[in-house]
């Protein structure tokens, strides 16, 4: 069988939003078995990440179609029964037949909970494993005694990453055959795409996803034309579709393999994140610890550890060192990374950031520490993906700092609200109590993430008047991001951190690595 799901897999580019016309157009050329329309959620305006029952019934009435119609749902929007009905509504009031649940291991749980429900109200069932190459052989078998046990009608083997080979894909299909219908995704970061598409129906996967012209996420998927073409489908109604509408979407798009993506899925790393940039600002003359960027660290560069970590997050060639010194420069080409050389007089970090970025394409911009050799790249993602989510905020991190530590004020500490956005900073021991300081204290970890907009706003306003007031008390720099009217949301990280501000630093890092 075959699912096309252009619609909600090119929504990516597109915010979900396509010409009615367009959308007539594929159901009525498309022979392919199922037509995934888009994301049902209730979080968002978008026509096609809406899906609306009435709407997608109106739209479609008076063409003639034999496919039937899917949408997906990403279990992390929902968090129980009543979340869900909010959204979907009883099968014999909806165009849809099948609803496909995006879920990693984590929330597998919750996503068969859910399929349960969904099951009951008349649908066909999908769960959509995402990231499965990530998975260790014990997490892939205890996945598949879960849903073999479910009442979900098919499970499909999610190429996220763009990174399964020949020998890992049949390994795969032979852990995930059972007695529900096996289904196939995949993304052609490697250019693997088609190849791996034939071998999983070689190898017995039942249904396969495909893209017209390739048109997904990141390095996008199967094309949908090659693949029928090979399984000798007609094909011309569809040639002549993308010959009059999707060449016009690809110009303006652009969507498809590039080096990056090349990268990112030889690094298992999400295509998202390919389109990331992390800047990491290096100062040579600090007050406490000069040259500190350049510091060994077990026989590596301490700027050069931290890009290290960096690369295992986005491409190598998406990350920059910022710095004014030629002695950093020199250190860091050595090892292969970009430069961008800024002015002597940059405030912050963070101010240095903002100069480096003119030169940089991206507009989502990680900015970590120089001076954090041991955070983990798994924070670094987490943060990507809030960003991703919380487009609006500024994203920071904090971690828990140990009570004796509260009086030290080399470290900054966090107190933020139920909703984890950020209400201050300090160095001093926040929050207090009457007897002294609270037992329970969060310091921040220096990975931040922001927009160009968001950089600007804060550069421009260092220009024109320097540190804002709280920013120069404190000496803690997110606090101007605060006192500029953005919102900062904190994402707790629990990997081990220790910045180096002082030379005695050194000796804690080490002990830890």
């Amino acid at each position: 069988m075959i699912l096309d799901c252009t619609l909600r897999d090119g929504g990516y580019h597109t915010n979900w939003e396509f010409d009615n016309d367009l959308v007539r157009e594929i159901v009525s050329t498309l022979d392919v078995d199922y037509i995934e329309l888009g994301y049902k959620s209730k979080s968002s305006s978008s026509t096609y990440k809406k899906c609306d029952d009435k709407f997608i019934s109106t739209l479609l009435q008076d063409i003639e179609y034999d496919t039937k119609l899917a949408f997906m749902i990403d279990i992390k929007d929902f968090t129980d029964k009543e979340s869900l009905l909010e959204v979907i509504q009883e099968k014999n009031k909806s165009p849809f037949t099948l609803c496909r649940i995006a879920t990693d291991y984590e929330s597998l749980d919750l996503a068969l909970e859910m399929s349960e429900v969904i099951s009951e109200m008349g649908y066909e069932t999908a769960l959509n494993l995402m990231k499965v190459s990530t998975l260790s052989n014990l997490e892939v078998e205890l996945a598949v005694q879960k849903i073999n046990t479910s009442n979900v009608d098919m499970v499909y083997i999610v190429d996220s990453l763009g990174s399964i080979k020949e020998k890992k894909l049949i390994s795969l299909i032979e852990q995930f055959h059972t007695d529900k219908i096996l289904g196939f995704h995949s993304h052609d970061n490697l250019g693997l795409a088609f190849s791996n598409t034939i071998k999983s129906v070689e190898r017995g996967v039942d249904i396969i996803d495909a893209t017209i012209c390739g048109m997904g996420r990141g390095a996008g998927n199967v094309r949908l034309e090659q693949y029928l073409m090979y399984v000798d489908k007609p094909t011309n109604d569809l040639l002549n579709l993308i010959e009059t509408k999707f060449n016009l979407l690809k110009q303006k798009y652009n969507w498809g393999w590039s080096s990056s993506y090349m990268y990112s899925g030889m690094n298992e790393i999400h295509p998202t994140h390919a389109s990331v940039s992390i800047v990491i600002p290096a100062r040579y003359t600090s007050n406490r610890f000069p040259g500190k960027p350049i510091i060994d660290i077990d026989g590596i560069p301490m700027v050069v550890r931290v890009a290290d970590i960096a690369s295992k997050v986005v491409p190598k060639e998406n990350i920059y060192i910022a710095t004014d010194d030629d002695r950093i420069s020199k250190v860091v080409k050595d090892y292969d990374y970009k430069v961008i050389m800024t002015s002597d007089s940059c405030l912050t970090g963070t101010d240095r950031v903002c100069e480096a970025v003119k030169k940089i394409d991206s507009n989502i911009i990680v900015n970590i520490q120089g001076d954090e050799p041991l955070i983990n790249p798994n924070d670094i993602r987490k943060v990507i993906d809030m960003k991703l989510t919380y487009s609006d905020s500024v994203i920071n991190c904090m971690s828990h700092l140990d009570s004796t530590e509260a009086t030290n004020r080399n470290i900054p500490k966090v107190v933020s609200n139920f909703n984890n956005d950020l209400v201050y900073m300090s160095r001093s021991a926040i929050p207090g109590t009457k007897e002294g300081h609270s037992k329970k204290i969060y310091k921040q970890v220096c990975i931040y993430a922001f927009t160009k907009d968001e950089l600007n706003k804060f550069y421009q306003y260092g220009l024109e008047n320097g540190k804002s007031p709280l920013e120069y008390t404190e000496d803690i720099e997110i606090l101007r991001f605060v006192e500029l009217g953005m919102n900062v949301k904190m994402v707790e990280t629990f990997g081990t951190t220790q910045a180096v501000d002082i030379p005695q630093d050194v000796n804690k890092v080490l002990e830890l690595l």
